[in-house]
């Protein structure tokens, strides 16, 4: 039996298949793939996907720390989204930004060692973090759950045509040259000027403290004019799709992160240098991200309220001691948990796209909202962030989606510029076919897969050995990594 659904984003076939945490038993049924899988012999070497970079570099001891862009909610900043809640609540759902704004209010307690174990293992080539067992991702999916962003609507504006708004938008930047300071205004005195301040343009200022603070905090704790658009749009109730371009911004500074802990490894053995690295995005859903997934970091999550965010499961919680978070990374084969959304919560409603039973639904006009939502998910795409374009791949991680794992396929890039990828990204494909992978299935991998795995592997490995002969024969300190400054310290 062989059914290949041709609009659809999901390839059913028979196929040899064995369990990732088993690998001795084999076994012939229908798979399900997210597409494209590779489509020629694993023997036909010329057409073999490059393998995977396996995580190269990481002293025990990282001579990093990620400077002050994690930033925590203050108790004034609470205080003003319940002032405004009960007005615009309306206004933010429409907007896609609800959920958003309630986990911005949310404590998350930085535990970099964690955020450093991730970034070690990330892969810029592919935007998957490599596991000596398999491949895994920070998804769409995941920036919809944890961090309550819509993956459909509008792009990111970046102008306003519309004279009303025009006109909000110059009293915006009024007020931000009356009370800055040398042409700039920092996000404190932005707030002491509008908070409670029943000011006609309360809620744009409010929105755009949001963005700067939560969402894009790109600008150093100051007020830019090019988020008033923005801010402005979303104040309308215009749905914005801010997922992708959040997600966009992780994935970058994912790759900063990792740049860094490559320099960093030149330098360590003699303890000259210390790295201090700037990080732009919600970094703090990668965190939530592993909590969610690896039971033994040992993170104990509260019971959330009717109405709460998913994330606010991780409210306040600190990572239990670890004394060895790599090794529990490189140990999780058996315990990772690929689809945590799946497993039963208090409090907290199931998507729609986590059913018993798995199903074609029709892609049209009638497909609910939060369906579509998914069907973005399982798309491979390019990602229009600001300023950056990032390349999303879930086929490389389709066990994340219930789904089984082949060796993913090509896929060719539209990223000429952010127009024509957000064309491809925002456009329809002519899917007409929607698979909903059941909660229930466990998902595999095809005996080809683990094949190629086990020899990306061993070639890496290879490669890692190479590399680190050669780090220790080196002796030049990094200054500058890719668009972060890096900041060298050293010890008398």
């Amino acid at each position: 039996m062989e059914e290949i659904v041709e609009n659809s984003l999901v390839e059913e076939r028979k196929q040899l298949m064995v369990s990732l945490f088993d690998d001795t038993t084999t076994i012939s049924r229908a798979a399900y793939f997210l597409k494209p899988t590779l489509t020629t012999s694993i023997d036909h070497e010329s057409q073999l996907p490059n393998p995977p970079l396996l995580s190269s570099t990481g002293p025990r001891k990282r001579p990093i720390k990620l400077d002050k862009s994690w930033l925590y909610p203050s108790k004034d900043w609470k205080t003003w989204v319940d002032y405004l809640r009960p007005k615009f609540e309306s206004k933010w759902k429409e907007a896609g930004i609800f959920e958003a704004i309630l986990v911005s209010t949310l404590r998350i307690e930085k535990d970099e060692n964690l955020i450093m174990g991730i970034a070690e293992k990330w892969c810029p080539d592919t935007n998957t973090i490599i596991f000596p067992w398999a491949e895994a991702t920070i998804t769409l999916e995941d920036v919809m759950i944890l961090g309550g962003y819509s993956v459909l609507g509008y792009s990111i504006p970046c102008s306003i045509s519309e004279p009303r708004l025009y006109e909000i938008k110059q009293k915006l930047k009024s007020a931000k040259v009356e009370i800055g300071k040398s042409g700039n205004c920092s996000l404190k005195i932005w707030a002491n000027k509008f908070m409670k301040s029943g000011s006609e343009i309360e809620h744009e200022a409010f929105l755009t403290y949001w963005i700067a603070r939560f969402v894009f905090p790109v600008s150093r704790r100051v007020i830019k004019d090019c988020l008033f658009p923005l801010a402005i749009d979303l104040a309308r109730g215009k749905l914005i799709a801010l997922g992708p371009a959040v997600l966009a911004s992780i994935y970058k500074d994912l790759r900063v992160l990792k740049e860094a802990i490559v320099a960093s490894t030149i330098k360590f053995d003699n303890g000259e240098t210390v790295l201090e690295v700037n990080v732009w995005s919600p970094i703090c859903l990668v965190q939530m991200w592993a909590f969610e997934r690896f039971p033994k970091l040992l993170a104990k999550p509260n019971t959330i309220n009717l109405g709460d965010p998913r994330a606010a499961l991780w409210n306040n919680v600190k990572l239990s001691e670890v004394e060895n978070i790599r090794s529990i990374l490189d140990s999780a084969r058996e315990t990772f948990r690929w689809r945590p959304y799946a497993a039963p919560t208090i409090n907290w409603p199931f998507p729609k796209f986590y059913r018993e039973k798995a199903e074609w639904l029709p892609v049209n006009s009638n497909l609910e909202e939060e369906l579509y939502s998914y069907l973005f998910c399982l798309r491979p795409s390019d990602l229009v962030g600001i300023a950056y374009i990032e390349q999303y791949q879930p086929h490389r991680v389709a066990m994340q989606f219930g789904m089984d794992q082949d060796i993913p396929g090509h896929i060719v890039r539209c990223n000429e510029n952010p127009e024509i990828a957000w064309k491809n990204y925002a456009g329809s494909r002519n899917e007409t076919k929607l698979y909903i992978a059941s909660c229930l299935f466990e998902s595999g991998v095809t005996v080809r897969y683990l094949k190629w795995w086990k020899q990306s592997v061993s070639v890496k490995k290879r490669e890692i050995s190479r590399r680190r002969r050669r780090f220790r024969r080196t002796s030049k300190r990094a200054k500058r990594i890719g668009p972060v400054l890096v900041y060298i310290n050293n010890k008398k």
